[in-house]
This record gives C-alpha cells, sequence and structure tokens, in this order.
C-alpha cells in the first residue's frame, strides 16, 4: 500500500522548465502507458480499513515532525521555493504548504541528514508495531511522477510512474473518487506500505 504527500510543484518553477516537463510527460505518456494494465494488488475492505488506521497514525506522526522545523528552515525553504515575500510566506493555494512542509522534512538536510531521519533517530518504537512500520515506510518514501491506470473506487487508484514505468496501487479513498484524466499526471511523494503505497 502507498501513501501520498505534496501533489503540486512550486509555483517559483520557471515557464520553461515547466514547458518543458510537459513535454517530457506528454512524451512519456504516450510511448510507455498505451498498454495493457495488468494490476498486481487488488485491495480488500481490510486493506481499506488498514490503511484508515495508518491514516489517522499519519497525521499525529506528521504533527509531531512538523514541531521539529524551526522558522528559520520554513523561511529558508519558501525564500528556496518562491513563497516567501518581504518575510511573510504567501500560499496562493491550499496545497503549497504542504509543499513547503515536505520540502522541509524530506529535502532540506541538516547535518547530511533530513529531518525524518533525525526524528526516526530519536524515536524508539516497538518493532512490528503500527507506528514502527509507519515511521520505517517514511524513511523510504519517494517523490515520483504518476500516470493514472486505474481506480478502485472507495480505496485508491493504479499508477505507473512517468519515468521508470513501474505500477502500483496508491491507497488514496479521496483519489479513488475523483476524476482522472488518462494524460494527467500526479506528483506526489509516495509512502510505500506492504503490497501498495499511500500518498502522504
Amino acid at each position: 500500500m502507498v501513501l501520498p504527500k505534496a501533489r503540486n510543484p512550486p509555483e517559483s518553477v520557471g515557464r520553461d522548465d515547466r514547458l518543458r516537463a510537459a513535454a517530457i510527460l506528454r512524451k512519456t505518456i504516450s510511448a510507455k502507458f498505451h498498454m495493457s494494465f495488468s494490476p498486481a494488488f487488488t485491495p480488500s475492505w481490510s486493506d481499506v480499513e488498514r490503511y484508515k488506521r495508518l491514516r489517522s497514525l499519519g497525521k499525529d506522526l506528521n504533527h509531531r515532525m512538523v514541531q521539529t522545523i524551526p522558522r528559520e528552515t520554513l523561511h529558508a525553504v519558501g525564500e528556496a521555493i518562491g513563497i516567501l515575500h518581504k518575510g511573510v510566506l504567501v500560499f496562493e493555494t491550499e496545497d503549497m504548504s504542504g509543499v513547503l512542509v515536505d520540502c522541509c522534512l524530506y529535502d532540506w538536510p541538516r547535518e547530511g541528514k533530513s529531518r525524518v531521519q533525525q526524528y526516526a533517530e530519536t524515536r524508539t518504537l516497538a518493532p512490528g508495531s503500527e507506528e514502527h512500520e509507519l515511521l520505517q515506510a517514511y524513511l523510504r518514501a519517494e517523490y515520483r511522477i504518476l500516470v493514472p491506470q486505474a481506480r478502485w473506487r472507495g480505496a485508491g487508484v493504479y499508477f505507473a510512474d512517468a519515468f521508470s514505468a513501474d505500477q502500483f496501487f496508491v491507497m488514496d479513498i479521496g483519489l479513488s473518487q475523483s476524476p482522472l484524466h488518462p494524460e494527467m499526471a500526479l506528483a506526489s511523494r509516495i509512502i510505500p506500505l506492504a503490497a501498495c503505497g499511500a500518498s502522504s
């Protein structure tokens, strides 16, 4: 199972960068994904209930990790992604706050380690517990560009990675109920859990 995270690219990305990225995605989608789709994982209702528990635990875990981010890091990352204006963080869309936090936790290392890694090193959780499994999954999280393949209503979406063509199931109830265009791409950090993943 996979959980999803920050979903939109920073608005500060230049126009030429966006055009190049769009061209790459169109080429990738047309070349790789007009193929037969054969899912390797079928979600059960017990998987959905487990996802709901982990999602709730994940919200608590995110909250605790966010509390470790100092104000100066928030401002430094905000400046880097173009949302700090005259010392004030300006979020033009709701998703941008998630992008900021995601960058702080994963992409702004301190002493060679991300804040997620540093947080994990200071916590002792019982091996085999859902809390331990979730934190270990956070350490393996990857940012991916995803192309939708099929929906499983009430559970999640089958995706293919836009660059590796890896296919996997992302558990996300909200996404499973949203219309997904076959040539749309979703940028999200994916948290690997057992046979599928979840968006953060």
